[in-house]
């Protein structure tokens, strides 16, 4: 959950990119074997996004001997009233997925292929060994994720069943910034090793002025923002320019959610920013 344990991304690292697509034959992301791939960094000794929470999937599966998609329909769906998120989207869910789209150079945006495509498309017969992406495979709406927002806020008792999810313990320790000694952990160049993919940027950091000190929670970024967020502030993005943020000293969250690549589109970004400026203006 830390982004430490050495491992990457092939969109963010050119040496994992390489590596990966030098297999022969090519392997798709849907067989568990796509996810053998090597350290691009010691244990410990760098922060790097990578797939780190796709081998935390898989340690949940081989401990409780459950499918992903099973347990977290059991222990965090059912228990927060969520009802429209899976890893393999039924006809209804896919009728109502937002089509993906890519900028061009010139700012226009042109109609692409989803960029996780394999689990729309998988049959029912083939589903047992299917990866559960653990990092990245999940399909839902804004709305069911601002349910986990709101328990979130609610020192992990679901706002719309009343149940609770987590103690009140555990939400604080993913709140504590697990490098205290370290605020320019992610101060670093963050290259485009898939430019169709991922824009390059100066680091991880979202809308915080370059002067704050950083934090990092357990898998989300924390800092403060101009927008008006406090300093222990939760935020964290998804790859089609989705951003969130948890608030729980103000008491305020939210999600900006589209279907535009390459990631750290400009124009989102902006978005996201009037976005979470408009809501601490109402409170």
């Amino acid at each position: 959950a830390c982004r430490t344990a050495g491992f990457g991304y092939t969109f963010t690292n050119e040496k994992l990119r390489d590596w990966v697509g030098n297999r022969n034959p090519p392997i798709s992301p849907a067989r568990p074997e796509f996810w053998n791939q090597p350290l691009v960094n010691q244990p410990g000794a760098k922060f790097e996004y990578g797939i780190n929470l796709d081998w935390a999937g898989f340690l949940v599966e081989r401990v409780t001997g459950t499918k992903l998609d099973e347990y977290m329909q059991r222990y965090i769906f059912e228990p927060l009233g969520i009802k429209d998120m899976s890893f393999f989207p039924d006809d209804d869910m896919k009728s109502r997925i937002l089509a993906m789209e890519q900028r061009l150079p010139d700012g226009r945006l042109k109609a692409r292929d989803h960029a996780w495509k394999y689990p729309l498309n998988v049959r029912d017969h083939n589903k047992p060994e299917t990866v559960r992406s653990g990092g990245a495979g999940l399909f839902g709406s804004p709305r069911e994720y601002s349910k986990i927002l709101a328990m979130l806020l609610n020192n992990g008792v679901s706002t719309t069943t009343g149940k609770r999810l987590l103690s009140p313990e555990t939400v604080d320790e993913m709140f504590r910034n697990q490098f205290p000694d370290n605020p320019n952990f992610a101060r670093q160049y963050l290259p485009s090793a898939e430019p169709e993919l991922v824009y390059p940027s100066d680091g991880y950091y979202g809308l915080a002025p370059p002067q704050m000190p950083q934090g990092w929670g357990l898998s989300f970024m924390i800092s403060p923002s101009v927008t008006g967020r406090s300093d222990s502030t939760a935020h964290w993005s998804g790859m089609s320019n989705m951003f969130w943020w948890c608030d729980r000293e103000k008491g305020v969250a939210g999600i900006v959610a589209s279907q535009v690549l390459p990631f750290a589109d400009p124009g989102v970004g902006k978005l996201w920013a009037k976005v979470e400026a408009a809501f601490y203006e109402k409170t």
